[in-house]
């Protein structure tokens, strides 16, 4: 994935064609035979708008028995204690696809700014989500490190703050 988000903001051109024909640009790209009925969806975030997406199995061993939510420490910890929760609670399920926002702040008792837009996706076996997170060092006509853009495609971060690259945990 990393590979695939380097580039997306190294090659304009690239972004474009995986944007409009996902599975196509990633076969041509990288040399890839997707199964046919796999579905791509490429979802592009900005410094305001945020894509999570759900995994289709949360992570084993990651289970609390405590009922106490704990704030996560990065990313993909969101996306895997939100998908935990679905499974065991249709009415937060349904918060959280109509309306995100709402239900991770009543989840974690934070306040998400109001200009931040979120949106949830469910992978699956037949649904492949891929976010291309939002580069503000490329806006800055500026080159990323191997270790910031691990970061941001889902790697270990300090806090949810720089995991989401916005105040959304903070409400900030």
């Amino acid at each position: 994935m990393e590979r695939l988000i380097k580039r997306s903001w190294e090659s304009s051109a690239f972004r474009r064609k995986l944007l409009s024909s996902p599975k196509e640009a990633m076969e041509e790209e990288f040399g890839l035979v997707l199964p046919p009925d796999l579905t791509v969806h490429v979802h592009e975030e900005t410094d305001r708008v945020i894509h999570l997406v759900l995994p289709d199995r949360p992570e084993t061993g990651q289970e609390d028995s405590s009922t106490a939510v704990r704030a996560p420490e990065t990313r993909r910890q969101l996306e895997h204690q939100l998908r935990r929760k679905t499974l065991r609670d249709e009415r937060f399920r349904s918060l959280l696809f109509s309306d995100p926002k709402t239900a991770i702040e009543e989840e974690y008792g934070e306040t998400i700014h109001p200009s931040i837009l979120i949106h949830v996706h469910e992978q699956s076996d037949r649904a492949l989500h891929i976010v291309l997170p939002w580069n503000p060092v490329a806006m800055a006509d500026e080159s990323i490190d191997d270790l910031e853009l691990e970061n941001v495609a889902g790697g270990v971060m300090p806090n949810c703050h720089e995991a989401l690259n916005t105040n959304i945990c903070t409400g900030a």
